[in-house]
């Protein structure tokens, strides 16, 4: 009896596969039909509007435009998906490591990788419309996860380097038009307001005069983040443990909100006369007064926070991830202008920042993938 049992079991699964089908499936869909993905690499978000594999781990932030969503990945891919379905448009391969933000502007699309190339590709297509090496963006210690972040502004990108050079260029063809050796290792993103430019380096905050390249100050900090400026203060958080508040015009120090031993790694950003910003090993996710430094309120971040938050709608959105393990853990929050937690999901590490339009919240995981979340939904 069991040799004929195990002759008709084995009959059926021959039957199955002949006719296309699977006794054990090891496929899953999207909620909205994309191709589907083997089981080990399903999305770890159980709600979701769509999702789309992007082959890898994705720490970069999307750039939107229309209804394209933009997004670099850890293999150094770049993708184009439909905002509205997670349907491809167009991948892009450029070798190395794409985990800054993207910048989308009149048609094109700007990145940064890791080889330390700026690539500004056709938003349509893919293609490449210009292309300029830099002397290379290697990272210089494991918890430095993003690559640095272009900016636009009337026709001008302006691009740090790691190797000091901070350049401007012409947005059409990436001709230089100026660019100045700062002879120290340039990180994340700069502020350019009128003829002052500002930027952070391995060891400090700086402010340039753009039309000479000379220094107009400089303070030192360990990593400090992105520099965030308003209303004459530059806020950034910084691996000594303090988001710092300096005075915008000669870089004297007018505030310091210690977290002890904890780095703060987030980029602050600055809306309405508050800055928010989150911090790493502490959990800890502030909303400051940047002008006088206090702090106006404080809520648990779940884990650590390498991103920058966004506000939509006078919601705050913020992601953090656990810096020790990949894919490990992480979460997106929603909360007031007053720290009050809406809605908290759970997943794998978010390592970019959180875009949001129209009510879809985009953001990528080390998970592999890319995710339009309803933040209308109750979580």
């Amino acid at each position: 009896m069991k040799t004929i049992t195990k002759f008709i079991s084995i009959l059926l699964a021959f039957t199955m596969l002949a006719c296309g089908g699977s006794s054990d499936s090891n496929q899953v869909m999207t909620p909205t039909g994309n191709t589907p993905v083997e089981e080990t690499r399903t999305p770890s978000l159980e709600s979701y509007l769509w999702a789309i594999d992007a082959g890898s781990g994705i720490k970069s932030t999307a750039a939107l435009s229309g209804t394209t969503a933009y997004i670099g990945t850890d293999s150094g891919v770049v993708l184009a998906v439909n905002q509205l379905d997670g349907n491809d448009i167009w991948r892009r391969e450029l070798g190395g490591k794409i985990s800054g933000g993207l910048l989308y502007v009149e048609g094109k699309l700007l990145t940064l990788n890791a080889d330390g190339i700026l690539y500004a590709l056709d938003g349509e297509t893919g293609d490449t419309i210009w292309s300029l090496a830099t002397a290379g963006e290697s990272f210089y210690d494991r918890w430095d996860y993003h690559t640095n972040t272009p900016i636009e502004q009337d026709g001008v990108v302006y691009i740090a380097s790691r190797s000091g050079v901070f350049s401007a260029l012409n947005l059409e063809n990436g001709d230089e038009k100026w660019s100045y050796d700062l002879k120290s290792n340039l990180r994340g993103t700069p502020v350019v307001i009128g003829d002052t430019a500002y930027l952070s380096s391995e060891t400090s905050v700086m402010s340039i005069n753009l039309l000479d390249g000379s220094q107009n100050w400089f303070r030192t900090a360990s990593l400090p983040t992105s520099p965030q400026v308003a209303n004459g203060v530059v806020v950034v958080g910084s691996r000594d443990g303090n988001v710092f508040g300096f005075n915008a015009l000669n870089g004297e120090t007018l505030w310091a909100v210690s977290h002890s031993t904890s780095w703060v790694t987030g980029n602050a950003l600055i809306q309405d006369d508050v800055a928010y910003i989150g911090s790493s090993d502490n959990y800890q996710f502030q909303a400051i007064n940047p002008t006088s430094g206090e702090v106006l309120w404080a809520i648990n971040s779940g884990m650590n926070v390498f991103s920058k938050p966004f506000i939509d709608n006078n919601i705050i959105y913020m992601t953090s991830a656990n810096a020790y393990g990949t894919p490990g853990r992480g979460y997106i929050k929603a909360m007031t202008l007053v720290g009050e937690v809406l809605w908290s999901i759970e997943g794998r590490n978010f390592i970019g920042s959180p875009i949001v339009r129209d009510n879809q919240l985009y953001v990528g995981s080390d998970d592999g993938f890319f995710y339009s979340i309803s933040t209308t939904e109750n979580k």
